[in-house]
């Protein structure tokens, strides 16, 4: 009786153990790794390059011409929706007298309008040409795939204390760190 009780006890269990082997059975990556946002981050550091134009005068002399710029910058967010960050945008222009450098220091604050789209705004200070100028303007980045993002940019330039003289329009390709 007791032999035919252990040997009933012993079937049971191994029964009852198959049960748990079989959640065992899964050999793919862990669970952690297999859910991705669909969003594209936009919030943390990033660099990239744009290029486009100057159009008008910055404190008399004409900046119209053409101009490549180096950029950097940072964003954080606010809200799930909401980011703030600042960038610098530095390069040369080639306006009709000869190139010259421009440099600006932007605020800028943005909403994520879809999963991959973000429209911002953006104001600051720099100077274009040699001349101080105060800039204001916004842009649209688009995400393309992985870290890499693309986008346009309009800014108007003016000297303190006047109205809007210049205008600067660029698109650029920014890769982000995150």
């Amino acid at each position: 009786m007791i032999a035919r009780s252990l040997l009933l006890g012993v079937a049971a269990a191994a029964l009852l153990s198959t049960g748990a082997l079989a959640s065992d059975l899964y050999s793919g990556p862990p669970a952690t790794s297999l859910y991705s946002s669909p969003m594209f981050n936009f919030e943390g550091a990033y660099v990239g390059a744009q290029g486009g134009g100057y159009w008008g005068t910055v404190n008399g002399p004409e900046v119209t011409g053409w101009n490549l710029d180096l950029v950097a910058g940072v964003n954080f967010a606010l809200t799930d929706l909401f980011l703030a960050g600042v960038e610098f945008q530095g390069g040369a222009m080639w306006p009709d007298g000869g190139w010259k450098w421009d440099m600006m220091g932007l605020g800028r604050v943005g909403v994520q309008v879809t999963d991959s789209v973000m429209a911002y705004g953006a104001a600051g200070l720099g100077s274009v040409a040699g001349n101080g100028v105060y800039s204001f303007g916004g842009g649209v980045e688009v995400a393309t795939w992985q870290s890499v993002s693309v986008r346009g940019e309009v800014l108007g330039l003016a000297n303190w204390g006047q109205a809007p003289s210049a205008a600067k329009a660029t698109a650029g390709v920014l890769f982000h760190f995150n």
